[in-house]
């Protein structure tokens, strides 16, 4: 492959604004791209297909596959399916990830690949880094090309600020509710167990329906107690990922933005 050889690039990218900024970006360097995501399906679908068709020689070919994994959810089946794209087909890939993602771990361990390990954002830098080592040359851009990135850069860091603080408030208020209910239903519970109790020492009680009321009111109230556990720790993973996103603010201010 010569040095100026244009790639033909598979991107599976759910984001639309990132995969617009990728997409425009790899155009940019002289590179097709072929958007590889379809709506509605998840990423072990679409692998299962795209296996089928690179089976096929007379659809057209890629040079490089880029997967987006951020959001996916380890499994065997994706790790299986990520490895026959590489060993079967011979197509090189870079996977995109987050920071301790447990798919791009078990890949590793099987096949060559190259991952793109980022925290929230996306920086191209590293990607140009991952295609430079993944397919043997260099990733030139020049000078205007490179502003343009980087103007490119700065509005997707801005855009994905934006909503991932918009998707931390509605979370952070479903939360809220959620304690509320859980608080009201604690509440009642309470009450209902008291009442049992008082049913209990009235003359010629009926203690098997007041025993199986009991039951089941102490199961409730397990079952209470597990959901404001949960309640409690998805809030702590909210605020870690606010304050990760606080910092990340500060360095991209929005001010920053042309």
């Amino acid at each position: 492959m010569g040095m100026n050889t244009s790639l033909r690039i598979a991107l599976f990218e759910e984001n639309p604004r990132l995969f617009a900024l990728l997409s425009a970006i790899l155009v940019l360097a002289g590179h097709s791209v072929s958007k590889c995501s379809r709506e509605g399906y998840p990423l072990a679908t679409f692998l299962q297909e795209f296996v089928e068709e690179l089976r096929h020689p007379s659809l057209p070919y890629y040079d490089l596959c880029i997967i987006d994994v951020s959001d996916t959810m380890p499994s065997y089946e994706l790790v299986t399916l990520l490895e026959q794209l590489v060993r079967v087909q011979s197509l090189p890939l870079i996977l995109l990830a987050e920071t301790d993602n447990r798919t791009v771990e078990l890949l590793r361990i099987k096949v060559a690949m190259v991952p793109v390990l980022f925290g929230t954002i996306l920086h191209l830098q590293e990607l140009f880094a991952a295609i430079e080592v993944t397919m043997g040359r260099s990733f030139p851009l020049s000078a205007p090309v490179l502003r343009l990135v980087q103007q490119q850069q700065r509005e997707h860091v801005q855009a994905t600020i934006q909503a991932e603080q918009a998707w931390l408030t509605t979370r952070r208020t479903w939360l809220a509710q959620r304690q509320e209910w859980l608080t009201q239903r604690q509440e009642w519970l309470t009450q209902r167990m008291i009442w049992i109790l008082q049913q209990r020492e009235l003359p010629n009680p009926q203690l098997e329906w007041l025993d199986a009321q009991r039951d089941w009111l102490a199961q409730q109230q397990e079952e209470v107690k597990q959901q404001q556990r949960w309640v409690q720790d998805h809030r702590y993973w909210l605020d870690q990922r606010q304050r990760r996103l606080d910092q990340l603010t500060l360095q991209h201010p929005l001010a920053d933005v042309e």
